[in-house]
C-alpha cells in the first residue's frame, strides 16, 4: 500500500516546522547568532509551512506540494551557496562582511569596539560530523524536495485511487 499524498504532505509540514524550530532553538537556546545567509534560508521554510498548511486545510495538495518542492529547491540553493561561501568557493556577499576599514575618529573606534561583531557568513557557527549547519540544511532541503517530488509523482490519492479507478471503469 502506497502512502497517501495527504500523509506525505503532513510529514513534510512537520519536518519543515521542526527544522525551522531547530534553527530558533540554536539561535535563542544555544546563542548561535545567524548570519544574513542563515536568515535567508529560513524564509523558504516559513513559506513551505504556510503553503502546506493551507493545502492540507483546503484539500489542494498537488499545488501545495508543487510549490513546496520549489521552495525546498530554493532553500537548497541558498544553503549550497552559503556552504560555498564558508568553504571559500564563492565570494563573501556584501551584507555578510563585518564592518571594517579605519575608524574616522576616537568616538567611532570606541563604538566599534563596544559593538558586538555581527556573525559572518564565511565562518560556520557550528560544525557537526564535519558539516556546517548550512551544509546540513542543504541536505535537509534536498531530502524534503525529493519527498515532495515522490508525493507528487508516486503517492496515492486520498481515497487510494478508488475515484480514478471508478472513472476509468465507467469509460
Amino acid at each position: 500500500m502506497r502512502p497517501t499524498r495527504r500523509a506525505l504532505a503532513l510529514v513534510l509540514l512537520l519536518v519543515t516546522a521542526a527544522g525551522l524550530g531547530a534553527a530558533y532553538v540554536m539561535q535563542y537556546g544555544f546563542g548561535l547568532e545567524p548570519c544574513e545567509l542563515c536568515l535567508y534560508q529560513r524564509y523558504p521554510y516559513m513559506a513551505a509551512v504556510a503553503v502546506l498548511a493551507v493545502g492540507l486545510g483546503i484539500g489542494r495538495l498537488r499545488p501545495a506540494l508543487a510549490l513546496a518542492l520549489l521552495l525546498y529547491l530554493t532553500d537548497a540553493g541558498i544553503a549550497l551557496f552559503h556552504t560555498g561561501v564558508e568553504a571559500g568557493i564563492f565570494a563573501l556577499p556584501e551584507g555578510c562582511a563585518a564592518a571594517g576599514g579605519p575608524a574616522g575618529d576616537l568616538a567611532e573606534l570606541k563604538a566599534r569596539l563596544l559593538a558586538a561583531e555581527p556573525p559572518r557568513c564565511d565562518r560556520p557557527a557550528a560544525v557537526f560530523l564535519g558539516l556546517s549547519i548550512a551544509a546540513w540544511n542543504a541536505l535537509l532541503a534536498l531530502g524534503l524536495a525529493a519527498l515532495a517530488g515522490v508525493a507528487l509523482r508516486f503517492a496515492a490519492d486520498r481515497d487510494g485511487g478508488a475515484a480514478a479507478r471508478a472513472r476509468s471503469a465507467g469509460t
